[in-house]
């Protein structure tokens, strides 16, 4: 099927915006005199219809600013900084119709919304594009949108094509529909981090990596290539409206930028469930565990760190903060056996690619916590990919200086190799992660807390049994 073009020729007074990108890096945007009416307009029904009927995705796109750009090699499709702002190809937006205007606008939405440009970590960039694009439209195909106007390519049609000598490679007709990432098998349970690991592997080492997040050798255009732009994320150009960006034109942190989409998820969640209940209807899978994901409230990971302190702590000596229970039933005050302190303390951290620096933060305050809570004789630190690649030790009193190392693979079941062959057996080992590891089968000689870091970590079910595991965000 061909794709319709409607006239989209850019006036005289554009010529000047040809260029692909401005001195800061930005593309240059179009004054809205410049673009097409019929362009315009579709592009404002499709907002409006995305409210009326997908209430979610709406509210992700609500706070975004959308601008229009001349098509070039920066911006062949439509693109995003991960944090508020959507280009979008006049050319390219004047082909599509409006369906496809709302399935690509949703498209960009999920982006910043999901934190792809922060959750990348150390991935490659065009792989890591291609598993977001991937997951996205997956979801965006159940929950019902259209992708009539496009060629699909499934995630064993992407690695058929990788599977073919790099100089083998046949260009695509231009003639036909643009390819797009669009796995259907995608379940609830499916991340962009597993979908990463899976293209990873049929990627051959001779292909280089495409540094603008391109289709990894594709051998020719596909929908969604190089669209998240996070390296653009705060720089101050305009808004596509003839306005000034009146921003700091600084990126946002990654803790900011968590806050941010979080309450841009909870809102769309909300509005979500309240169009399905006014419509008697229900929301479909991939909703509710956003919604769930969303709205409930994460435990404390301190407080059951608590639980778990209390029922180890060492009885190596006696104390009269708590008198004997059976001295007390005679009519006498004597002291208990109890400690207030732990004999050895075990904690490691998760230091692979996938795990960001926000992340890295997150675990030497908590590992601090552990250390003035627990009142650990002896603390020992260790930071796993898939070896331990560090090792501190720390005596109670001393400063916590924090020295991670790392950025592989992941294998947690090295940090519990660790822990169980220390020299003195742990009274506590904590493991801090994202949760994207194998773990030991069989339980550890000592009590564990898992502890999940992050928005995006796993789900606690990938974690064993005999693990206690707590969320962290």
């Amino acid at each position: 099927m061909h794709v319709q073009h409607d006239t989209a020729d850019l006036s005289a007074g554009a010529a000047a915006h040809i260029a692909a990108a401005n001195s800061s890096g930005v593309p240059e945007t179009l004054s809205m005199a410049d673009v097409p009416t019929p362009v315009k307009e579709r592009v404002n029904i499709a907002r409006l219809k995305l409210m009326q009927k997908f209430p979610f995705e709406a509210a992700l796109l609500s706070p975004m600013k959308l601008a229009f750009v001349p098509r070039s090699p920066m911006c062949e499709t439509a693109m995003t900084d991960c944090h508020k702002r959507i280009w979008m190809s006049v050319d390219f937006m004047g082909t599509l119709d409006m369906d496809s205007t709302m399935m690509l606008l949703a498209h960009e939405s999920y982006h910043p919304a999901m934190m792809h440009g922060v959750r990348r970590g150390a991935r490659r960039a065009d792989l890591w594009n291609l598993a977001a694009d991937f997951w996205i439209n997956g979801v965006l195909a159940q929950r019902g949108f259209s992708f009539k106007a496009f060629a699909p390519v499934t995630i064993s049609e992407w690695e058929a094509m990788m599977a073919v000598p790099e100089d083998q490679r046949v260009e695509r007709d231009p003639s036909l529909p643009m390819q797009c990432c669009l796995e259907p098998s995608i379940t609830p349970d499916d991340t962009p981090e597993k979908i990463y690991d899976r293209l990873l592997k049929s990627v051959p080492k001779s292909d280089p990596e495409d540094g603008d997040g391109g289709g990894a050798g594709t051998g020719s255009p596909m929908l969604g290539e190089g669209d998240i732009r996070d390296d653009l994320a705060g720089k101050g150009e305009g808004s596509g409206d003839g306005e000034g960006d009146s921003e700091s034109g600084q990126a946002p942190s990654a803790a900011d930028l968590n806050n941010e989409m979080s309450r841009r998820v909870a809102q769309g969640a909300l509005a979500e469930r309240a169009h399905a209940k006014q419509r008697g209807g229900h929301v479909d899978a991939f909703m509710q565990r956003l919604i769930d994901d969303s709205l409930e409230d994460k435990v404390n990971w301190r407080v059951m760190f608590r639980r778990m302190v209390k029922s180890t702590l060492a009885r190596d000596d006696y104390s009269m903060r708590r008198p004997s229970r059976r001295g007390l039933s005679r009519g006498v005050i004597t002291p208990s056996l109890r400690s207030e302190s732990m004999e050895t303390g075990a904690v490691f951290c998760d230091t692979s690619g996938s795990v960001s620096n926000p992340e890295l933060s997150q675990y030497a305050a908590d590992t601090a916590a552990i250390i003035s809570e627990a009142r650990c004789k002896t603390l020992h630190l260790a930071f796993v990919d898939t070896q331990v690649r560090n090792e501190q030790v720390f005596k109670r009193g001393q400063p916590l200086v924090f020295e991670p190392a790392g950025g592989g693979g992941t294998d947690m079941r090295k940090g519990f190799e660790w822990a169980e062959n220390l020299p003195k057996k742990p009274t506590f080992c904590v493991c801090f992660t994202d949760g994207y590891s194998p773990f030991p089968e069989k339980k550890p000689p000592f009590p564990c807390i898992v502890v999940l870091v992050g928005s995006y970590s796993t789900t606690a079910a990938r974690v064993p049994d005999w693990a206690q595991v707590v969320e962290i965000t």
